[in-house]
């Protein structure tokens, strides 16, 4: 992990006790995610990548990223053993874990392209298909949380090599709220210090293919609004970094932190699995988190 992630992580654990079994958790799948990256692939073709991005498509609907079923199973068995010692934190049982590294084996090479397809994650079918259940040790949530998670190796070498082809330019002129590069919708947004006079600037973070992408600060990234009576921010007066920016239009909200609040630069990784509180509080106002937004 680099080093602006872990000095994150190390500030929240000091100032922030109850998120402790929380990071523990990410960081233990992040760690294991680095473990099973690929090698670098090749990157899109500038010509084609830019075409979709120009026409509102992610680049994984022009040029789809490469499968490999023996490595991503290898990655999903190794993310349930080590989930499996955080079962307590996500409210599973230790056996689902086992369960899920055996259902990841039979995932197929063309079950797998049709997973890092836009937008990236199996259906509910596909999970029925490999034994997922209502209830049960095995239940949707946590088969679909391993799997999802170990299809994040591969989505972000092939966002890094896909940032290194086209530079910067083209993801400019991306509009949308969802990722340029998987089509996942974002997860986090961070509006970054560029000091007392520039103000400052928001980016939208994908926690899928961990991509990041300039957008509007008064925008609805989920419906697009730009109508600032129905645009406002929910936050908690102690807490001025972390905020909901909430859409009357769509009722749905994102969470948003602030650097020049927070103090310190920000790891958008970090961000997006901390602020549950933030959710309460936009439940509470009848809003829908846009990653579940339909």
């Amino acid at each position: 992990m680099d080093r602006l992630v872990i000095d994150n992580l190390e500030r929240y654990r000091r100032t922030s006790p109850g998120l402790v079994p929380i990071l523990a958790l990410a960081e233990c799948v992040w760690r294991v995610q680095e473990g099973f990256e690929p090698p670098p692939p090749d990157a899109p073709d500038p010509s084609i990548a830019r075409e979709a991005l120009a026409g509102g498509q992610p680049l994984l609907s022009a040029a789809p990223a490469e499968a490999d079923a023996p490595r991503f199973a290898a990655a999903a068995a190794a993310l349930a053993g080590s989930l499996s010692e955080c079962a307590e934190v996500l409210s599973e049982t230790r056996g689902g874990f086992s369960l899920a590294a055996e259902a990841a084996s039979g995932v197929t090479t063309e079950a797998l392209e049709a997973a890092l397809a836009p937008a990236p994650g199996f259906s509910r079918d596909a999970l029925v298909s490999l034994g997922a259940k209502e209830d049960g040790p095995l239940t949707f949530s946590l088969l679909g949380f391993v799997l999802s998670s170990a299809l994040t190796p591969f989505l972000s070498a092939y966002a890094r090599a896909a940032v290194e082809a086209l530079g910067a330019d083209p993801w400019k002129a991306w509009s949308s709220g969802c990722c340029p590069v998987c089509g996942s919708p974002a997860e986090v947004g961070c509006v970054t210090d560029e000091g007392e006079l520039a103000g400052g600037r928001r980016k939208l973070f994908c926690a899928a293919c961990r991509s990041e992408w300039p957008f509007e600060r008064l925008r609805c990234a989920r419906c697009g609004t730009r109508e600032h009576t129905r645009l406002r921010y929910l936050y908690d007066e102690a807490d001025a970094a972390h905020r909901v920016h909430a859409c009357d239009a769509c009722r749905s909200y994102l969470k948003v932190v602030y650097e020049r609040d927070l103090g310190r630069k920000a790891s958008p990784l970090v961000e997006s699995v901390v602020g549950g509180q933030l959710d309460e509080l936009a439940a509470s106002r009848g809003l829908t988190p846009f990653v579940l937004a339909s």
